[in-house]
């Protein structure tokens, strides 16, 4: 299932899950259980059915709980605040912090910077910009301190976003080209980087971009992440 997942094939996916949902249910053991409805509810998610993700993560969020096991709480948290900060971005935030204490629980850092990149897109979708902030440069201490690298990139493409929001178009498309040219960046975050680069350079002249192209490379991850950090 796993394997039919990342290579796209999700329907296939979720029939090899179905599978073994139904057997670690005839097994009766409810960290099993759990174990494949985290790893299904991405597949759902990614096939659109909305309604029947949230309710195997509630269900994953539920049996978590009954067994203590809160990098899986983490895991169905994160899941139910990302479907629901559509709709309901307060509610979202709640979920997401619920989330992070989960993961900070069990000393998982790459999942606590991936749940506060969420948690700073939302923060945005909210208007509230300093909560943002905060939350991607969080996110960049966390990688430090031996996080995952694709979530800092997606912070800088947060960072990104507010910094255009603010009117700096050059150092916004700057942290874009950084974004975009990491072998570490994930899809989602070089799909949202793209479109926002795309939109910058429509409203800086060709020599501006020219040269802000020419500038970002060269400069390291870790000394544009060391100026963000200073500027905090």
């Amino acid at each position: 299932g796993i394997v039919m997942h990342e290579r796209g094939e999700y329907e296939q996916a979720r029939a090899y899950f179905m599978e073994a949902l139904a057997i670690a249910r005839k097994l009766g053991d409810p960290m099993l259980i759990a174990h494949v409805l985290a790893y299904m509810s991405r597949t759902i998610v990614a096939l659109g059915r909305i309604t029947e993700a949230e309710t195997i993560l509630r269900e994953s969020l539920a049996l978590a709980q009954e067994i203590g096991y809160s990098s899986y709480m983490g895991h169905a948290l994160d899941g139910l605040g990302r479907l629901t900060q559509m709709t309901s971005p307060d509610e979202a935030r709640t979920l997401f912090a619920a989330s992070y204490d989960a993961y900070k629980e069990s000393g998982d850092l790459r999942n606590m910077a991936r749940v506060l990149s969420h948690q700073g897109y939302n923060s945005l979708a909210r208007g509230d910009d300093i909560d943002a902030q905060n939350s991607f440069i969080a996110v960049l201490r966390l990688v430090r301190e031996g996080g995952f690298m694709p979530f800092a990139l997606d912070a800088l493409a947060g960072l990104a976003s507010l910094q255009a929001k603010q009117g700096d178009r050059e150092h916004a498309l700057e942290l874009l080209l950084m974004v975009l040219n990491h072998p570490a960046s994930l899809q989602e975050t070089k799909d949202r980087a793209d479109h926002l680069r795309a939109e910058l350079e429509t409203q800086l002249t060709p020599a501006q971009v020219e040269a802000i192209q020419a500038h970002a490379g060269e400069k390291t991850f870790e000394a544009i992440v060391e100026d963000l950090l200073r500027l905090a």
